[in-house]
C-alpha cells in the first residue's frame, strides 16, 4: 500500500487526539504492524504538527475578538489566569461599597452623638439606632 495524503492527514490528526493505533489502523483498512511502517513520521511528528495548527487558529481567532476562543486560548495557554475557584477555596471577600452608597449610609448618622443631631427629622419621627422611624 502506498499511503495516500488523505491517509497521512487523517493518522496525524487521530494520532494528535489520542486514537489507539489499532483504531487509527482500524480507520485507514492497514494491520496495527503496517501501520507503524507505513506512517512513522505521522504517528511521531503528527500530534504536534496538528496541535500546533489547533493553536494558531484558537489564537488568531482570540485576536480577532472571538470570546469562546479567547477563553480556550487562557484555559490552554495560561492555566490559572481564568479558572473557577476550587470547591475548598474561601470566597473573596466582597469588595467595599462604592462612592455613593459609602457616603449615603454615612449621611444617614452622619448628625448622631452632636447638638444638632436631630435638626433635619421632620415632625413626629424618632431617630432610632441611625434610622428614622
Amino acid at each position: 500500500m502506498q499511503p495516500t495524503a488523505e491517509a497521512r492527514e487523517i493518522v496525524e490528526i487521530l494520532a494528535a487526539a489520542n486514537f489507539p493505533p489499532q483504531e487509527i489502523a482500524a480507520r485507514i483498512g492497514v494491520p496495527t504492524d503496517v501501520l507503524g511502517e507505513l506512517f512513522a513520521p505521522e504517528l511521531m511528528n503528527g500530534p504536534a504538527r496538528r496541535n500546533a495548527d489547533v493553536f494558531l487558529a484558537a489564537y488568531r481567532s482570540a485576536v480577532e475578538g472571538s470570546n469562546a476562543a479567547q477563553r480556550l486560548w487562557l484555559a490552554l495557554a495560561a492555566p490559572g489566569v481564568c479558572r473557577r475557584p476550587d470547591d475548598n477555596e474561601k470566597p473573596r471577600p466582597l469588595s467595599p461599597a462604592g462612592k455613593k452608597v459609602t457616603l449615603d449610609l454615612a449621611s444617614r448618622t452622619a448628625g448622631q452623638g452632636t447638638e444638632w443631631g436631630d435638626d433635619l427629622l421632620l415632625p413626629g419621627l424618632v431617630l432610632v439606632k441611625g434610622t428614622m422611624q
